[in-house]
């Protein structure tokens, strides 16, 4: 069996009106099931009233303040003389336990009945939750609090899903707005089958103008005659890169039944070969990964589009070079604002950015 909740009852003798509602207070708390105390249940305690008052606080599990006009002045100390020394001392016990705990404390919760007011809580307790005795719900609510029978239980903490990495996307790239706000609609774009990966899709609404670099990357990916080649897509940062090269696979989706790839680097922490080629596998859907050759041969049939961001250093362009004795020599292809010139990531050449145009 439970233990019972001990409970102290701290209020004013306003009048015999309020003492007869705090007793009726205590005995309805007896009733069910609470320990409850109050001082009209003792005649003279043999140490004494203070001590009794001391005791029976430190004692409680918790302390009821019943709050009135008469009890706030007295525990404020602005009672007349003479009059209220009970509450006086009580409050100063009830200052003193508080200020021990780092006012971290659920111990002292302050009630009211029907004609009290929040104004009259003392200031120490004015940030807990107060209960208003008259109210059924209210009193409910502090018979929970009481006993610890919260009136809704916290679920068991699940598992943390896993979830992916959000896609790299250009600084300068702004949110797309809202379905259907400032004249914008999305359009639906049929997915390409088994592909392992699109675009991102605001390349074909968002995306505008470039015809000519379109064009360009288009014909070096698709070279008549079913000729593959690598090609490198060099610009400033923050040009549009990455979404011209996904509009150009937006474009002609039809042309990579494979679907769409895109890998980015991290030129600070580059993978090893064989890393890389384990993260092409993965999203190919390889089973059991597969070497430069298996990876190749995927990629070509069905045609697939793989798309490696910042290959802007020669370790980059080392690493990325892993099929070029099975592929042609790369390929450039600029985007605007970039300079007439920029080294060939895979060798040691200075290339124009439009050669093989």
């Amino acid at each position: 069996m439970p233990v019972a909740p001990r409970v102290f009852i701290s209020y004013s003798h306003d009048d015999e009106r309020h003492e007869d509602r705090v007793l009726d207070l205590a005995n309805r708390l007896r009733a069910d099931g609470i320990d409850a105390e109050i001082d009209q249940y003792e005649t003279s305690p043999p140490d004494g009233w203070p001590a009794w008052c001391e005791r029976q606080i430190k004692k409680a599990h918790f302390v009821l303040m019943v709050c009135t006009a008469t009890y706030l002045r007295r525990v404020d100390d602005e009672e007349e003389p003479g009059k209220g020394h009970g509450v006086l001392w009580e409050a100063r016990i009830i200052r003193q336990l508080h200020y021990d705990t780092g006012s971290k404390t659920a111990k002292f919760v302050p009630v009211l009945f029907a004609d009290g007011s929040p104004e009259h809580i003392p200031t120490s307790v004015k940030g807990a939750a107060r209960f208003n005795v008259d109210k059924p719900d209210e009193y409910e609510a502090l018979y929970r609090l009481l006993t610890n029978q919260p009136r809704v239980l916290k679920p068991e903490l699940g598992a943390m899903r896993a979830l992916p990495p959000r896609e790299r996307r250009s600084a300068v790239e702004a949110d797309p707005p809202a379905d259907g706000a400032a004249g914008h609609s999305r359009p639906a774009a049929p997915a390409a089958p088994d592909a392992p990966a699109e675009p991102q899709s605001r390349a074909e609404w968002v995306f505008v103008g470039r015809e000519e670099e379109r064009e360009v990357l288009a014909g070096l990916l698709l070279r008549p005659g079913g000729r593959r080649m690598p090609v490198v897509v060099s610009g400033m940062a923050g040009v549009g890169k990455t979404y011209l090269v996904d509009r150009v696979f937006a474009d002609n989706r039809a042309e990579f039944p494979g679907g769409y790839v895109r890998l980015s680097l991290d030129p600070q922490n580059l993978p090893e070969v064989a890393e890389l080629l384990a993260q092409i596998a993965d999203r190919l859907k390889l089973p059991g990964g597969g070497d430069a050759s298996t990876v190749l041969a995927r990629l070509m049939d069905p045609l697939t589009l793989l798309h490696v961001e910042n290959v802007d250093t020669p370790e980059a362009g080392r690493l990325t070079g892993i099929w070029r004795r099975r592929v042609r020599r790369p390929r450039w292809c600029s985007a605007p604002g970039c300079a007439g010139w920029a080294r060939c990531p895979a060798g040691g050449r200075w290339r124009s950015l439009l050669r093989g145009r």
